[in-house]
């Protein structure tokens, strides 16, 4: 397959093809360039999308934990207390021994 050349016999000829081939790539490659950077930024926005749920769903588990704790000390507050269970076996081994 032969690739066709610019003619370099006449200068206008040349200049004319060259600046037209310069005037396509001119109006491709900033479109092509501006699909890629949408497609960038649409991932980069779906990701801080994705963090910022996490975060909202840790912030309102954190409010959890931290009102179950702020009512274990309240004795006539049995609701949310969190009550914890340790076995003989646990106690020996976390008691000094005599």
């Amino acid at each position: 397959m032969n690739m066709p050349t610019l003619p370099t016999d006449n200068l206008y000829k040349f200049m004319a093809l060259s600046g037209t081939l310069i005037l396509l790539l001119s109006l491709y490659l900033p479109s092509e360039y501006l699909i890629k950077l949408s497609d960038k930024n649409d991932a980069i926005n779906s990701k801080i999308f994705t963090i910022n749920a996490e975060i909202k769903y840790n912030m309102h588990r954190l409010s959890l934990i931290e009102s179950i704790f702020k009512n274990s000390d309240n004795p006539k507050n049995t609701k949310n207390k969190l009550y914890i269970h340790y076995s003989q076996s646990e106690i020996k081994v976390t008691l000094p021994l005599q």
